[in-house]
């Protein structure tokens, strides 16, 4: 991820979560430690003050499960780091969430919190990954996955419209 990604990742945790600090990525030897199947699916990151952010993008319905696998997650980064953990979750539109808020006991000390993103997902991935072929960067089997499911996350009445999008960058450069 290049550092206007980083930049743009920063601006929408501080106003979704209304977190200004300023994110870096962890040093190495946390990345090293991360590389679990556990932390794959999402980016952590390191404030300016040394705590860490797990940031996820949740599209679909937020139940029990849910929270529970991020508490894990939260357990476990916690065991990695020994720092304070926030688990910043930003739901679509389209997800309802059927969690009330309650205190979690743990001996790990972290804070999981949700923020609903009244834009478009499927706009915000396609922009990501847009932004990534203008940067010359190559993508990904994880933006070819996120390509192939934008149809899947966006409004209907979108739909032939994210689909010509999605095709047409898989053509020219997959």
């Amino acid at each position: 991820m290049k550092q206007t990604e980083l930049e743009t990742k920063n601006k929408l945790i501080s106003q979704s979560f209304n977190d200004p600090r300023k994110l870096k990525y962890p040093p190495e030897e946390v990345r090293l430690k991360l590389d679990d199947e556990l932390f794959s699916e999402s980016e952590i990151f390191q404030t300016d003050d040394g705590e860490y952010i797990y940031f996820d993008v949740q599209i679909s319905d937020f139940h029990e499960e849910e929270l529970v696998r991020y508490v894990e997650i939260a357990e476990k980064l916690y065991e990695i780091v020994k720092e304070q953990v926030y688990i910043y979750i930003l739901c679509a539109k389209t997800a309802n969430v059927f969690v009330k808020e309650f205190e979690i006991l743990s001996e790990a000390t972290f804070t999981i919190r949700l923020a609903r993103d009244d834009s478009d997902p499927a706009e915000i991935i396609l922009n990501v990954i847009k932004r990534k072929i203008a940067d010359h960067e190559l993508l990904d089997k994880d933006d070819i996955h996120a390509l192939l499911m934008i149809p899947m996350i966006c409004d209907k009445e979108k739909i032939n419209h994210y689909r010509l999008e999605s095709f047409r960058i898989l053509n020219r450069f997959h």
